[in-house]
């Protein structure tokens, strides 16, 4: 298991723990409550530490924003809950500002927390408690508020790192593989080239009289020159090859230096070598139109699976000149999306931005 995840298993499990805090309470709770109430708060702390670890566990990584919306909700009200049936100076919130740190947007948790802070203020004061008991409270909530979205900010900033790593080693295999494809043929080739047009002159001005097995050997020679020379060929095809993960990476640098707002959705999953390719210099060329000719401020990028097709759509929101639409960069595309049975829509995107849309088939496994 990476270091990586290690560390994040780890934290989930002591966030998790940490709702057993509220046990530390229960016999008191249950001491000082009237027996009307016992039902309910015994309910309260079971459904708790129920909701709490699937909060950490699983609503707050959900593809739906409004799971992670409704577990904290229903956080919130079940500690508001405790906390108004608890005795004067416990506030149970503090959790709920802990798990709305994590789950909102820096912005959007920021305003929840205030409020949670609030609540919990309310509710000391609600118990008589005295206003500097109450605005204890409220401090306390908005420290561990904070706290927690710092924290979501630092994890996020940290897995932002891991992926530029991630693609910058990408970017280094492929620059590596171009330089070993560009030393093959530029050396290797080039002198295997020579070799192989040596060979056929002297097959040329050989005598007439040279006897047949030496013939025969000069040809066996030259033969397995331009073997050679294929082979190299072959190798130096295969170096330059490049894939979808790469190019993406490729992208994110190229967008970012040219100051454009980059997003990506990427559902396709794994495709053939073949398919990913075509989708690789696709990519490319699009992204390079992008950045020379669309005076754009953002682009998207979506790869995804429609039916028995993969898919890879980039808009961008600049000049929809048509121009564009016939440029040798999208004919290279046309003809390798063709090669694999697939197709190439460019299209302008009302009167400003620009569209190319590549679906290649991909086999059923």
């Amino acid at each position: 298991m990476p270091v990586t995840t290690r560390w994040t298993v780890a934290g989930r499990a002591v966030l998790s723990a940490s709702a057993l805090v509220i046990l530390a309470a229960v016999p008191e709770l249950l001491a000082t409550s009237s027996s009307s109430t016992r039902a309910f708060l015994i309910a309260g702390v079971v459904a708790l530490l129920v909701l709490w670890p699937w909060f950490w566990w699983s609503a707050i990584d959900s593809a739906n924003p409004l799971t992670a919306t409704i577990a904290v909700g229903l956080i919130v009200v079940i500690l508001a809950s405790l906390s108004y049936l608890a005795p004067p100076g416990r506030d149970g919130l503090l959790l709920a500002a802990l798990a709305t740190g994590a789950a909102f947007r820096t912005r959007q948790a920021a305003f929840v927390v205030v409020g949670i802070a609030l609540l919990a203020g309310g509710i000391q004061l609600a118990h008589g408690s005295s206003p500097l008991v109450a605005v204890g409270a409220v401090v306390n909530d908005l420290v561990v508020g904070v706290v927690s979205i710092g924290g979501r900010l630092l994890f996020i900033t940290n897995r932002l790192l891991i992926r530029a790593q991630d693609e910058m080693a990408q970017l280094a295999v492929a620059e590596e593989r171009l330089r070993v494809a560009r030393d093959l043929h530029d050396v290797l080739g080039q002198n295997l080239t020579l070799a192989v047009l040596k060979s056929e002159l002297v097959a040329r001005d050989l005598p007439q009289d040279t006897p047949t097995a030496l013939r025969q050997t000069q040809a066996e020679v030259a033969a397995s020159l331009r073997q050679a020379l294929d082979d190299v060929r072959s190798v130096v095809a295969g170096y330059r090859r490049t894939d979808l993960r790469t190019e993406l990476a490729a992208a994110r640098l190229a967008l970012a230096a040219a100051n454009i707002a980059l997003s990506v959705s990427d559902e396709l999953g794994a495709v053939p070598a073949v398919q990913d390719a075509v989708l690789a210099w696709a990519l490319r060329e699009s992204v390079t139109n992008v950045v020379r000719h669309s005076r754009s401020k953002s682009c998207a990028i979506r790869l995804r699976r429609e039916t028995v097709s993969a898919v890879l759509e980039v808009d961008d929101d600049g000049l929809g000149s048509i121009w564009r639409q016939n440029g040798s960069g999208l004919a290279g595309i046309t003809e390798r999306a063709a090669a694999v049975g697939g197709s190439l829509q460019a299209n302008r995107i009302d009167d400003r931005g620009f569209q190319v849309r590549v679906s290649v088939p991909v086999p059923q496994t």
